[in-house]
C-alpha cells in the first residue's frame, strides 16, 4: 500500500524527537541514513518495507527502517515507525541509537516488544 497521502505525526514535542534532535546535534552523519529511510519509507509501497510486527487483524503495522536486514550486519541508527491505516497516519515510536551487530537478537526482541506496546496503544 503506498502511504505517501498519510498524515505523519511530527515528533517535535515527543521524546522519539529528543533522541532524533539529540543524535542529530551529536553526529549528524549518524542522523543521515535513518533519516534518508524513513523519507524513503513514506514515497514506496509498504509491501516493500520490513514489517516488525504484522497487521495483527487491526489497521496498524510497525516497520524498521533502515530495514533489519541491512542493520543486522552494518549496525546504525534505526527507527520503528507505526502506519495506522485507519487513521491514515504514520508516526515514530522509537528510535534505536545503534542497532545491529552481535546484539541485534536481543534488540530484535526489544524491537517486537516496542511494536506490540505501540499496536497495543492504537
Amino acid at each position: 500500500m503506498i502511504i505517501g497521502a498519510y498524515e505523519v505525526i511530527q515528533p517535535d514535542a515527543t521524546p522519539v524527537g529528543g533522541v532524533l534532535r539529540r543524535m542529530a546535534i551529536a553526529d549528524p552523519f549518524r542522523t543521515e541514513r535513518p533519516v534518508g529511510a524513513l523519507e524513503e519509507f513514506v514515497q514506496r509501497d509498504t509491501q516493500a518495507s520490513f514489517r516488525v510486527m504484522p497487521e495483527a487483524g487491526g489497521e496498524a503495522e510497525i516497520f524498521m527502517e533502515p530495514p533489519r536486514y541491512v542493520l543486522k550486519h552494518m549496525p546504525d541508527a534505526a527507527a520503528l515507525v507505526r502506519v495506522d491505516h485507519g487513521r491514515r497516519t504514520i508516526e515514530l515510536i522509537h528510535v534505536f541509537e545503534d542497532y545491529g551487530g552481535a546484539g541485534e537478537a536481543a534488540q530484535w526482541n526489544e524491537a517486537q516488544r516496542w511494536a506490540r506496546a505501540a499496536l497495543d496503544d492504537v
